[in-house]
């Protein structure tokens, strides 16, 4: 009689890919709304710039975002929230990367 799982018991996945989540809202639209609110320069999908942001120095298998936005004021943040909002997507907050 076994009293312990082996690790062939459980499907493996490598760290490297991303698990598949299921996406909510209109990201399209988003990043349109970003784009035609504030400056070019404040919104990226850049691939590095997307992969930088999806990652900490956690555990937690990166996740890349769809568009990454840089807001210089308090009110820039709540311009951006509200047009996530309105395309209906959610908002992860990334500081220094250091999940602290």
């Amino acid at each position: 009689e076994r009293c312990f799982a082996s690790t062939a018991d459980y499907p493996t996945r490598s760290r490297l890919d991303p698990p598949k989540l299921p996406r909510r809202g209109d990201h399209e639209k988003l990043k349109k709304l970003l784009l035609s609110s504030f400056l070019k320069s404040q919104v990226s999908t850049a691939p590095a710039v997307l992969h930088a942001h999806g990652k900490d120095e956690s555990l937690h298998i990166p996740v890349e975002p769809d568009v990454v936005f840089f807001p210089t004021s308090t009110e820039e943040v709540a311009e951006a929230m509200l047009l996530a909002k309105e395309a209906d997507c959610c908002v992860i907050p990334f500081g220094a990367g250091t999940s602290l």
